[in-house]
């Protein structure tokens, strides 16, 4: 359960190599750490942590930002596309509009949505 004495921190991408890592590390230290997941499965490992709360969603949810959000004193972001895209030649090409994958929707408006969420639910740190 939630100590109201402890920090609470959102994680987005917390199912990730990093995120694993950064979930493990700020339970361990006392924190309540709220988890944004794009798969609850995926999240089975975290679930089984004393002191992490999971919320299915993603930067492209900012209705789901804002709940996860909700009480948080900081955000961790450490989100992004699984399997890792890197750019490709023909992302020059293409209109990011046509591919929900393209690094601009994923990496720049995932980015922008959540300092939005941040600005409404008054989170100043990231």
């Amino acid at each position: 359960m939630h100590n109201e004495e402890s920090k609470t921190l959102l994680v987005i991408g917390a199912t990730g190599r990093v995120g694993r890592q950064v979930v493990l590390k700020l339970v361990k230290s006392g924190c309540y750490v709220k988890c944004l997941v794009r798969n609850k499965e995926a999240a089975s490992q975290i679930t089984e942590l004393s002191g992490a709360e999971i919320y299915e969603g993603s930067t492209d949810m900012l209705g789901a930002l804002l709940e996860a959000m909700g009480g948080c004193d900081t955000v961790v972001d450490v989100h992004g596309m699984k399997p890792p895209r890197f750019t490709k030649f023909t992302d020059l090409f293409i209109q990011p509009r046509y591919d929900e994958t393209h690094p601009y929707n994923v990496n720049y408006l995932g980015t922008k949505r959540v300092l939005a969420a941040m600005k409404i639910q008054n989170v100043k740190k990231i």
